[in-house]
């Protein structure tokens, strides 16, 4: 089973077709119709490559999602998967809970799913003690969906230098408590698409 020529299409039109390297939302370099392989800063190709970029990925994520599945999917489904991984990767899709409630039966529940999948993360910022914000809150809800016990309330107190130690421990980094994280944004491009996708997922 591979992806059908409307998802192909849908792929372009989400994508667009840009012949120079440019940097994504979450900074990676793209180029063509969303291609990340290869690409290197200042890279120009013409129409006909991006044309051959996307060929072979549409065989690789086609392959891809079809290898992840296992129960029957309607071509739609496949459609929603295929674009889906095609933005976030196969490992992403391989390890979600997404795939896991589709692979179980649970179509309802995996459809859900989609609109988790809405953002990408900021530059890089140092966050440390007596620090507020919004960029505090989401390295807290970070924390806490990893297992630490911690307020999600945006001011970085005791408690949650304690739990960023108890990261780093982890990650046998140094004990800082302070620590270098790119927050979490909410990306209305990311809404628009998990909502096209779950949509289609839907579909019969």
């Amino acid at each position: 089973m591979r992806a059908s020529p409307a998802a192909v299409q849908r792929l372009k039109d989400l994508e667009r077709l840009v012949l120079k390297a440019y940097q994504d939302e979450g900074g990676k370099w793209t180029i063509g119709y969303g291609d990340t392989r290869a690409v290197t800063p200042g890279q120009v190709i013409d129409e006909v490559e991006a044309e051959r970029r996307l060929s072979v990925r549409v065989d690789e994520f086609s392959a891809g999602v079809f290898r992840l599945l296992k129960r029957p999917v309607t071509q739609n489904q496949f459609d929603a998967l295929f674009i889906f991984a095609y933005n976030v990767g196969l490992a992403a899709l391989e390890t979600s809970t997404l795939l896991a409630h589709f692979n179980a039966g649970e179509t309802a529940r995996a459809a859900r799913e989609f609109a988790k999948w809405i953002y990408v993360r900021g530059p890089e910022i140092e966050l440390k003690r007596n620090d507020t914000g919004d960029d505090v809150q989401s390295l807290q809800k970070e924390l806490s969906d990893l297992g630490f016990r911690v307020a999600i309330d945006g001011d970085f107190g005791p408690a949650t230098e304690a739990a960023v130690k108890a990261w780093q421990r982890k990650l046998a980094a140094p004990e800082t408590g302070v620590i270098r994280y790119r927050p979490k944004k909410i990306s209305a491009g990311l809404v628009a698409r998990r909502f096209d996708e779950a949509l289609r997922f839907v579909q019969s």
